[in-house]
């Protein structure tokens, strides 16, 4: 048995009282675990220690033979949530945050910068913080730079983005992805914000979904195996 922590991404029914849990661990990279009779009357309340983005430390044994799930024998919740659960908006942003992570974070081995990122998200989001409504933009944005792909922000200025080379420039690209005009506006003030200037960014409705189809389709170009996302739907039903 090893100790690590995680946090939940997500979990389906395995047998009649099991769970297969899906988590992204700091010692281990993204990971399966069988938890066994969760859903019986002994470790019924094991089961809400398993919902999405929950931050626990796992007692488990865990395996590098593809194909084999691991096993968890405890898990204690190391950041008991105060209002993600309850608000409304936070809910749905955890959501999307939850299907971004799982749709892009795929490697089986440690990355303790990454970890430490989407950790401190979680608290964040959980906490509150300013502007809570552009947080997802923010996440994903510095999410893509932790996984290698980060747009360059320098030269903004410039008339046009290359989403393809990741970086402003003074011609359009050839390739057919390339931002200019409001939506390079749009691009260019989302890649200067921090989690301190998030007010920053003034946008409505409708900008703000436009920035989710446009970081949807960066990821895409940069990580062929990223599916479309579904979540952003509620989010605007939700937060706009």
């Amino acid at each position: 048995m090893e100790k690590t922590l995680g946090i939940v991404l997500n979990n389906v029914k395995y047998g009649d009282t099991s769970l297969i849990v899906n988590v992204y661990t700091q010692a281990f990279g993204r990971r399966s675990y069988v938890v066994k009779g969760v859903r019986g009357n002994r470790r019924r309340g094991m089961t809400a220690l398993m919902q999405p983005l929950s931050i626990v430390e796992l007692d488990a044994t865990t395996t590098t033979a593809r194909g084999r799930l691991g096993h968890i024998r405890e898990v204690h919740v190391c950041w008991p949530f105060a209002t993600i659960p309850f608000d409304p908006v936070r809910r749905a942003i955890s959501f999307f945050m939850t299907e971004v992570i799982v749709a892009s974070v795929r490697e089986e081995e440690p990355n303790p910068d990454l970890f430490d990122f989407i950790m401190r998200s979680v608290q964040a989001l959980d906490e509150g913080i300013p502007a809570q409504h552009n947080f997802h933009l923010y996440f994903m944005l510095q999410l893509s730079r932790l996984m290698g792909f980060a747009p360059d922000a320098s030269n903004s200025g410039l008339p046009f983005f290359d989403m393809v080379d990741g970086v402003f420039t003074t011609a359009a690209s050839r390739t057919g992805h390339c931002l200019a005009g409001d939506d390079k506006l749009l691009w260019a003030a989302l890649t200067s914000v921090t989690l301190d200037t998030l007010g920053s960014l003034s946008l409505n409705a409708d900008r703000r979904q436009r920035l989710i189809e446009l970081l949807e389709e960066y990821y895409a170009l940069h990580l062929p195996t990223f599916p479309g996302l579904r979540t952003h739907h509620v989010l605007h039903q939700v937060c706009y």
